[in-house]
């Protein structure tokens, strides 16, 4: 089994032979075009749960090696675009949002990223 990649969490295929793919989405990290800085402690803990590391950082951007490059380029990509529209609001400027509308516009989510039926 040496040198064999494990398989993606979500599929049979390979996972990505990159660093990883971002457990954050990248837009978290920027508003209005901008980049934002906002120093934070980042603690990385293995499988085990034992500390891996612990590092100073000014963005999110912990990347794992556990996709395949396939879903992260098609229906996690597609889920991220609409997660993005959902909360960003919500998130950055404290609009309004029941848990039935983020519910209802995440079920749309999954069903066009073919992940259940709508």
């Amino acid at each position: 089994m040496a040198g064999r990649l494990k398989p993606c969490i979500f599929c049979a295929r390979p996972r990505t032979t990159k660093r990883g793919e971002h457990v954050w989405d990248d837009w978290l990290n920027r508003e209005d075009g901008r980049r934002l800085r906002l120093p934070s402690t980042v603690t990385e803990e293995g499988e085990d749960g034992q500390l891996v590391r612990s590092y100073r950082a000014v963005n999110l951007a912990v990347t794992r090696p556990v996709v395949c490059d396939s879903c992260n380029h098609g229906w996690m990509s597609l889920l991220s675009d609409h997660a993005k529209a959902t909360l960003e609001g919500f998130i950055r400027h404290e609009r309004p949002a029941t848990l039935q509308r983020l519910g209802d516009r995440q079920r749309r989510a999954t069903a066009r990223a073919g992940l259940v039926r709508e």
